[in-house]
C-alpha cells in the first residue's frame, strides 16, 4: 500500500479479491498488528474482509487510519 500524506490514507490499486475467503489489513507482514471489521467497525484482530456482495474482481482499496478509534476502509470495484 502507498501512503498519501495529503489525504492521510493508504491505497492499493488494483487488488485482486476473490469472491470467497477474505483478507485483513496487517502491518509489516506480521499478525501482531492486524485490522478487520467487527460490528461495522475496523478494529484490531477483527474479522476478515470479503469482496462486496461476494463479487470477485479487481478493486481499489483505501485504508484510513487518520481518526483514532474510527478507522475505515473502502473497496471500489474497477
Amino acid at each position: 500500500m502507498t501512503f498519501d500524506a495529503t489525504t492521510g490514507t493508504w491505497t492499493a490499486n488494483p487488488v485482486a479479491i476473490k469472491g470467497s475467503g477474505g483478507f485483513k489489513f496487517r502491518a509489516n507482514k506480521g499478525w501482531t498488528l492486524n485490522y478487520g471489521p467487527t460490528d461495522g467497525k475496523l478494529v484490531q484482530d477483527g474479522g476478515n474482509i470479503s469482496a462486496p456482495g461476494g463479487v470477485a474482481g479487481n478493486y481499489k482499496v483505501v485504508l484510513n487510519l487518520s481518526q483514532a478509534g474510527n478507522y475505515t476502509y473502502t473497496l471500489t470495484k474497477l
